[in-house]
């Protein structure tokens, strides 16, 4: 196995984004490894930061030489210890974020965490109203649910800027990966500074939206702590890894029934708006770009 260098490259979010679509894509490129697993958990996970860097050994035993290292967390850009945690782990490295319109993610967030078995409350507007007041434990607990917090991009990404340094912090419009994404793509790879590659495939994927067969299954999958701890406890990562790669997530995937999500009521959409036009605002002023698009 060739030895691993640091990384150069993270993808941290935000979550609903088009994250899995960027992971995808930089994945079919000879010049770029990434792992075979999108969400790495290292960085963001006490239970598995705390076992250190063999964690990730794992997740990059494929490595052979390409000439850019990556991954992948969507929880990374929100949760605030984990741009020191990438520093520490790999100096130098640097970020990409992926942000969409923070009131069509929070709808999308919402219906996906109720698909996953993590959201109990039945309404959205219920969701909204509770997240301030769920005892909430440790940051990383706020992964989940976290439907208006997460759309705060300027705050999260000036935070990122001040450890990483803004040079290393790069940010693309959902809107502009889904319009142009073999632009957008060699975009990035000019900026990490790897000349693109003349075509870039773009994989036929769809991360849908949908609704379990068996709400079990995806509880078991994803919210079952003691079933997960447990597991955890007497397997390694290595084989934990082939069991995500084989067994979870192929049947988690397949006990999802595609649908669409249901529009957004008119009246959450104007409060959502007038709640992320300051946040835009300043996230606008600090890229540069007019997001007025956003808020219509």
């Amino acid at each position: 196995m060739t030895p691993r260098p640091p990384l150069d490259f993270f993808i941290i979010g935000a979550e609903k984004a088009g994250t899995t679509a960027l992971w995808h894509m930089l994945g079919q490129l000879s010049s770029v490894f990434m792992p075979p697993v999108k969400e790495l958990h290292y960085f963001v996970a006490e239970e598995f930061h705390e076992q250190g860097p063999a964690y990730l050994e794992p997740f990059y035993a494929g490595y052979q030489g390409e000439a850019l290292v990556g991954g992948a967390d969507v929880h990374m850009l929100f949760l605030p210890y984990a741009a020191q945690r990438l520093v520490d782990h790999s100096p130098g490295v640097r970020a990409v974020a992926v942000l969409r319109d923070p009131v069509e993610r929070a709808w999308s967030a919402f219906w996906f965490a109720k698909a996953l078995g993590l959201e109990d409350l039945d309404s959205f507007e219920e969701a909204l109203e509770a997240e301030t007041l769920r005892p909430w434990g440790e940051a990383e607990h706020r992964r989940a649910r976290s439907y208006l917090s997460r759309g705060h991009y300027h705050a999260q990404l000036t935070r990122w800027g001040e450890v990483l340094g803004p040079q290393h912090v790069h940010v693309l419009l959902s809107e502009d990966l889904a319009r142009d994404p073999k632009q957008t793509v060699r975009d990035l790879l000019t900026w990490l500074g790897e000349s693109p590659p003349e075509t870039v495939p773009v994989p036929r994927f769809s991360n849908e939206s949908g609704v379990p067969r068996w709400g079990r299954i995806q509880r078991l999958a994803h919210r079952e702590v003691r079933v997960k701890g447990l597991v955890r406890r007497v397997t390694t990562p290595a084989l934990r890894l082939r069991v995500r790669q084989h067994l979870v997530g192929p049947l988690s995937r397949w006990n999802m029934r595609a649908r669409p999500n249901p529009p957004m009521p008119p009246g959450v959409r104007a409060r959502l708006n007038e709640h992320f036009r300051p946040h835009n605002e300043r996230l606008a002023a600090l890229l540069g770009r007019d997001l007025a698009h956003w808020s219509t």
